[in-house]
């Protein structure tokens, strides 16, 4: 049997006024245990908790909170966030891949921004085309912020360093580049108000990342000092609670055992990946210079067997394979 959870505010799970001081991940971990607790009663098998990036991030701090709800917890790409904005998101954006293929990234970049009129040209074109609204985020702003992802969004989803538009690649094939790997309609209205819980949660309590901009500053004239707030809801005073995710960490890294994390190498996220001490009973596996879609499958069959020989000890029942 499989469960799926939505997370309290999310989704269809979203009421039509969000009661913000009840969207924490205290309040979201006691929803898990309740159901957990609950659903035990008919199903007396073991327990397996899982869930991808910030669900991952959930599994991880359920573990925490409630060590015996669950068997095994398997968080897929997921960060634990040290501060509001995490400086080694920044360190991963300048170390990860070839000094050539960085240059390359920078080099894109600063184009963007340097043919800001013909961007903003094929950026409102396309707006109106595929009928996204740009008044949260100006389409000037939604420019330079999709500039100013673009290197934390390249490393995250696995983007080619061969793809990158040259110097002489037409302005709008710059453009294209940056709506493939970031996408516009990040900023447009419809997600700024999708998203408003995720944001909240990162800048209350999960932490987040900031912009390199240091190569760029010279060339920002819409968002002269970059930051994930702008996308949190506006009404609301968040002030971040710079303690919250430390005690998590020390606890997994140290305490939690029957966990298995997957990470991929290059996906910028993997630079807050758990590090559990060898003492800990867990599995981690990380793909070589894979990004935040890795999953199980895309591993060796080796590998994969680990896992599935982990989940045997530790269930104490017979694994099928997945089907490669």
């Amino acid at each position: 049997n499989q469960i799926t959870v939505e997370y309290r505010f999310y989704g269809q799970s979203r009421p039509e006024k969000i009661p913000w001081e009840f969207l924490t991940n205290d309040q979201a971990i006691e929803d898990l245990h309740r159901i957990t607790t609950t659903l035990k009663q008919m199903y007396k098998g073991p327990w397996v908790a899982s869930g991808v990036s910030k669900g991952g991030e959930t599994t991880i701090i359920y573990k925490h909170h409630y060590p015996n709800d669950c068997d095994v917890h398997i968080p897929y790409v997921a960060p634990i966030i040290l501060d509001r904005e995490d400086p080694r998101t920044d360190v991963h954006i300048k170390t990860t891949g070839s000094d050539s293929c960085r240059e390359a990234l920078y080099s894109f970049q600063r184009r963007c921004l340097e043919e800001r009129d013909s961007m903003l040209h094929y950026l409102n074109a396309w707006a109106v085309e595929d009928k996204h609204d740009f008044t949260l985020a100006s389409p000037e702003e939604a420019l330079e912020y999709g500039v100013l992802e673009f290197t934390f969004s390249f490393w995250q989803w696995g983007a080619s360093c061969s793809e990158i538009p040259g110097s002489n690649a037409p302005v709008k094939e710059h453009f294209d580049y940056v709506n493939d790997v970031v996408g516009f309609d990040f900023y447009d209205d419809a997600t700024f108000e999708r998203l408003y819980p995720s944001y909240y949660q990162h800048e209350l309590e999960l932490g987040y990342y900031g912009f390199p901009t240091g190569h760029l500053d010279d060339l920002l004239m819409a968002v002269k000092d970059p930051d994930n707030m702008f996308f949190a809801p506006r009404d609301q005073t968040i002030e971040y609670k710079v303690d919250y995710m430390q005690p998590i960490l020390e606890y997994v890294e140290g305490h939690g055992d029957q966990m298995i994390y997957i990470y991929g190498e290059w996906d910028t996220w993997y630079a807050c990946a758990v590090n559990p001490t060898p003492m800990v009973d867990h599995l981690k596996l990380v793909l070589p210079q894979g990004s935040h879609s890795t999953r199980l499958i895309d591993f060796p069959q080796d590998q994969q067997q680990q896992v599935y020989d982990k989940l045997k000890a530790w269930l104490d029942v017979d694994i099928t394979p997945l089907a490669n």
